[in-house]
């Protein structure tokens, strides 16, 4: 192919894009735009384009006859003739119309008019002209685009008739005069005749179109339009076609309708117009400049695809919902012009990290074409097949489950293949080598329906009540507690039951058990847990024991699931109670957090929630709120607060057989288990919703209000009596302890728990180093997403940063080395019974610092998969800091002054071998090698709780070798800032031995003072070089420990010195 043959073709190119947005832009205009300027401007632009294109397809025939190219394998040259016939041809026929209406006619009479006729003639013709004249003012007025409504048309047509009536009777008479020899009055006569009848039709015509949409056109609903751009296509194509062109509506209808119809940000930027038809105009102008645009709207769709969720657990819901929005997102994206085809294989490519390992791996083995780029249509036609599979098997479970809860024995026999299958002395998960994200996911068949899951997952036994539950495990012989055969062996599992921490699944919890002394496995590091001391002995003796509880009364409230809205687009489900008495509408700052939307500043006391005392709260938000069941929505601000109530309902209890609430869509299908509350919804919200249905139970049944999220319960409820079954003498002791009436405990406050929990959680080695555990809040567990994705990403990131910075790259590599080599860092390995958190790392440079340049930090409050990062889910702990005023004013009264800081001291400490999971990282030296993981095995910096157990550690330090040092712990509790020494002494020969046992003392918790400092030469005379400090400068550290105050002390000179940077720019 020639040189000029490849200009031609990109020449040709171009001017098919012209002609392409000429005609899309033809298309778009409304109709009322396209008047005889337009038409007259935009036809020979249209005809030079169409031309040129013609012209250079004649040169390409010529040049290149070889047909296998695209241009004419497509057929371009055809179906761009095609379209330009057909916008040609319609703006022809506009125009043709248009010049129609306005050709001109003559309605002056007075040339014809002459002295020489009779004066009756005259004055007939005279009398004529005017009516002519008010006839052609008549017309003038008329404008059939902007004239809608049926009442002003029909007036116009009155008028219109009311001035023709006389100039026809009055032709009459003038006909009768001239006798017809007139000629140039008739042709006269009959031009206008023709005009006014052509004016007659067009309002006769508008009128019968009036009438007829009236009576023909069906109720259209319109959605609001709340500003989100994926959403104005439709909603401006809908309204466009029922309210902005319907000629029924006047303008200030239109107004009235438009506004009505917006809401959050398309309502705020109109909410200065006032309805009125003159505003009408400028107020779908200001909607058509903000979100008529196509860059926007592209980046709404394609974030609607890049920001679907990785798929955690395959079912109908999350894998129909991938399918359909990236059906809408690709539709919406053609409608904007863009080409989805050559897209295909992008998005093909993300959503593949979207789907879960089981899922992808289904999906490569039904790919026809392995070798080639991926197929998005494949895709979507595997997604749409695998929800409809998930959808048929959970409709066919479901009524097998209902035909088999018909009967109320529930006989259940296992088959043969489960024995042979699943008797074996070890549990059956570890039999498999591949596990998938979850690992309570096995490859093998559930022994109760035989289908490809465990028995915890088996829609069967999870639909069954508790006790039918029970009957299965024991006709199966399975384990109680991880509901798996392992045969006589123990179980290894060290999960006990949620909701009364004794040794059997949460899913054989039977509500109506007293919940007995709970029995501690292996610790989780939850601080409201017990742990059980290496002295306690248990001694079983065969006895048992019945009791039998007075009835409880438990008070349901109106509690409900919604939809809200997050910042990503996407709806999160929370719980809500409806509080009539509210004026006001609340949500916890757990719940804003995992909604990420933007806070308003709001300064108000909120009292008489959550707590007596009045409390601050932390901002507000705009909430987009939506049923579960149906597409009803409304938006409210709630004010955040800290908490809002305790748990609801008060205890977990078992669904009771109310006949009245069987078929009914509740609006908390999980009203009966004990759950936070994230929302209180105010009276403003609970009179939007109420509808009139209302049921009444019985005594002990709860009323159910119908609403617009379903039907709430509220009223007394009587709990079941409590019977329990006791194995031992001790058992039975605790148990009459437990019974007796006692005050109501109220929690302790999260400082005393934490302290508590440090108490008897940390260790200390033979070696005098300690051990701890992070304090995790109560459900860390449950909410601790997945992190090794974004870990990998944000190391692969970091990697390529290291490589295009050398020097960086080496002191990374030392940091980490070195880490590795003191033992702080070890490989690591998987083990299933723990929580795992991947940390991703970066470095921090200190240009200042004398011993490491670089720090490395670990980034524990990169959120994962859940929403919640792991310093979420650790508490801070107290505050045990000194204040750095008083500390300096203490330290600066000695006379022999010193300074020291602890090296390391986060790294002096380690963390218990079960939590060191939760601070894995990625790792490599080389972009050559694997990749590697690491776990750390000491509190890290970066941890939310890492200052508060270093400091109590220090405590903990002074107050077990306080009887060797007892002037050195004091020292060591009270003139300590994170980790720097502030201390002295008013004699040099106390000062001395006070260093000397403050060395041995830190050296005793397996910690070194080193950067030592003095006002006298006496105390750094015995030191080492390595313990002494290069610098005569000490610079006061923030609670951070790695920014300074700017407060220096000048140990030679025994002066303090202000640091400042000046810059350079000032004047």
């Amino acid at each position: 192919m020639s040189q000029s043959t490849i200009s031609n073709l990109k020449l040709q190119e171009e001017c098919f894009k012209k002609i392409k947005t000429f005609c899309s832009n033809y298309k778009k205009d409304k109709p009322s735009v396209k008047n005889h300027a337009y038409l007259k401007k935009r036809l020979p632009i249209l005809e030079d384009y169409w031309n040129n294109f013609a012209e250079r397809h004649v040169i390409i025939e010529k040049e290149f006859p070889d047909k296998t190219i695209n241009y004419y394998s497509d057929d371009v040259f055809n179906k761009t003739k095609l379209l330009v016939e057909t916008i040609r041809s319609d703006m022809m026929k506009q125009l043709q119309r248009i010049e129609e209406v306005n050709r001109t006619v003559n309605f002056d009479l007075s040339d014809i008019i002459t002295d020489e006729m009779d004066t009756s003639i005259q004055d007939l013709l005279t009398k004529q002209h005017c009516q002519f004249q008010a006839l052609d003012r008549a017309m003038a007025k008329i404008n059939l685009e902007t004239s809608c409504e049926k009442w002003v048309l029909e007036d116009q047509l009155s008028t219109l008739k009311s001035k023709w009536a006389p100039i026809d009777k009055l032709h009459l008479d003038i006909q009768a005069q001239l006798k017809g020899e007139d000629r140039e009055y008739e042709n006269m006569f009959f031009d206008i005749e023709d005009k006014y009848d052509e004016t007659r039709k067009r309002i006769s015509s508008k009128i019968w179109t009036t009438t007829h949409y009236e009576k023909t056109a069906p109720r259209m609903e319109i959605p609001e339009f709340s500003g989100n751009y994926s959403q104005w296509v439709s909603f401006k194509d809908l309204y466009i076609e029922t309210v902005h062109n319907n000629p029924m509506i006047n303008k200030a209808q239109k107004m009235q309708h438009l506004k009505t119809k917006l809401r959050g940000e398309a309502e705020r930027l109109v909410q200065h117009l006032t309805i009125s038809a003159e505003n009408y105009e400028s107020c779908w102008e200001l909607l058509l400049q903000r979100y008529d645009n196509l860059r926007s709207q592209f980046t709404s769709y394609i974030n609607a695809i890049t920001n679907l969720p990785v798929i955690q657990q395959p079912d109908a819901y999350n894998l129909k919902r991938m399918h359909d929005v990236i059906q809408e997102s690709l539709n919406g994206l053609a409608n904007i012009g863009i080409d989805t085809v050559a897209s295909g294989p992008i998005i093909s490519h993300l959503m593949y990290q979207k789907l879960d390992d089981k899922t992808l791996d289904e999906y490569i083995m039904e790919i026809r074409e392995p070798r080639q780029v991926p197929n998005l249509e494949e895709l979507l036609h595997f997604l749409e097949i695998k929800f409809m599979a998930y959808e048929t098997k959970k409709k066919s479970k479901k009524e097998s489950n209902v035909s088999k809860s018909s009967s109320n024995n529930f006989n259940f026999r296992p088959k043969q293949s489960f024995n042979k299958t699943f008797t074996s002395k070890k549990h059956n998960h570890e039999q498999h080598n591949t596990f998938s994200n979850s690992y309570f996911t096995v490859h093998g068949k559930c022994p109760c329906c035989e289908e490809n899951h465990v028995l915890m997952q088996c829609p069967t036994f999870v639909g069954a009540d508790t006790a039918q539950r029970n009957n299965i495990v024991a006709n199966l012989q399975v384990c109680k507690n991880c509901l798996f055969s392992h045969g006589k062996s123990e179980c290894k599992s060290t999960k006990t039951c949620k909701e009364c921490n004794m040794n059997h699944h949460t899913l054989l919890h039977n509500p109506n058990w007293v919940r007995s002394t709970p029995v501690n496995k292996n610790e989780k590091g939850n601080f409201n847990q017990q742990p059980r001391t290496s002295g306690q002995q248990h001694h079983t003796r065969p006895s048992s024991a019945n009791h039998l509880s007075s009835k409880e009364v438990e008070v349901l409230l109106t509690t409900i699931q919604l939809k809200v809205k997050s910042a990503d687009g996407n709806y999160v489900i929370l719980r809500g109670l409806l509080d009539q008495g509210s004026q006001v509408n609340l949500i916890t700052e757990n719940a804003a957090q995992l909604l990420k939307l933007q806070r308003k500043k709001l300064h108000a006391t909120v009292s008489g929630v959550g707590s007596t005392t009045a409390e601050d709260c932390k901002g507000s938000l705009q909430l987009s709120c939506k049923s579960i069941h149906s597409d009803y929505t409304f938006e409210i601000d709630a004010i955040i607060m800290r908490k809002l109530t305790n748990n609801l309902p008060t205890a977990t209890f078992e669904k009771q057989n109310w006949p009245l609430i069987e078929n009914l869509c509740l609006a908390d299908p999980r009203y009966n288990i004990s759950r936070p509350v994230d929302l209180l919804l105010g009276a403003g919200v609970y009179s939007d919703i109420m509808m009139e249905g209302m049921l009444k139970g019985g005594l002990t049944a709860p009323i159910a209000q119908q609403t617009q999220l379903g039907w709430i319960l509220c009223g007394k409820l009587q709990t079941l009596n409590c019977h329990v079954t006791l194995v031992n003498l001790e058992e039975i002791t605790k148990f009459w302890e437990t019974e007796n009436i006692q005050n109501e405990k109220k929690d302790l406050p999260k400082d005393d728990q934490c302290e508590i929990y440090y108490q008897q959680t940390v260790q200390r080695e033979s070696s005098g180093k300690y051990t701890v555990k992070m304090p995790l809040i109560p459900d860390a567990e449950e909410k601790l997403g997945k992190s090794k994705a974004i870990a990998t990403s944000q190391f692969l990131q970091l990697e390529k940063k290291l490589e295009r910075n050398k020097k960086l790259a080496m002191m990374y590599k030392e940091f980490i080395n070195e880490y590795i080599e003191l033992g702080h860092m070890t490989s690591s390995t998987y083990t299933p019974d723990r929580m795992q958190c991947y940390l991703p790392h970066h470095g921090v440079l200190k240009e200042h610092s004398t011993t490491t340049k670089l720090r490395v930090v670990f980034n524990a409050s990169q959120k994962t998969s859940s929403g919640y990062s792991l310093n979420c889910l650790q508490e801070k702990g107290p505050n045990l800091q000194k204040d750095i005023q008083a500390l300096i004013l203490r330290w600066r009264t000695y006379k022999y002054a010193f300074t020291a800081d602890i090296e390391k001291m986060y790294r002096c400490i380690g963390i218990a071998e079960d939590q060191q999971s939760l601070q894995k990282i990625i790792w490599r030296n080389s972009p050559n090698e694997k990749l590697q993981e690491f776990q750390m095995c000491t509190v890290s910096y970066g941890q939310k709780s890492a200052a508060w157990l270093a400091l109590r550690t220090l405590r903990q330090l002074a107050s077990d070798d306080q009887h060797k040092f007892p002037e050195a712990a004091e020292i060591l509790q009270n003139e300590f800032f994170v980790d720097d020494l502030v201390s002295g002494h008013n004699s040099l020969e106390q000062a001395l031995k006070l260093q000397q046992d403050l060395i041995n003392l830190l050296k005793g918790g397996g910690m070194n003072l080193r950067k030592w400092t003095s006002n006298h030469p006496a105390l750094l005379e015995n030191l080492s070089d390595n313990q002494k400090s290069t610098k005569q400068m000490f610079d006061f550290k923030t609670e951070e420990s790695t920014k300074t105050l700017g407060l220096g002390w000048n140990s030679s000179a025994d002066t303090f010195l202000f640091n400042w940077n000046l810059q350079e720019n000032m004047t």
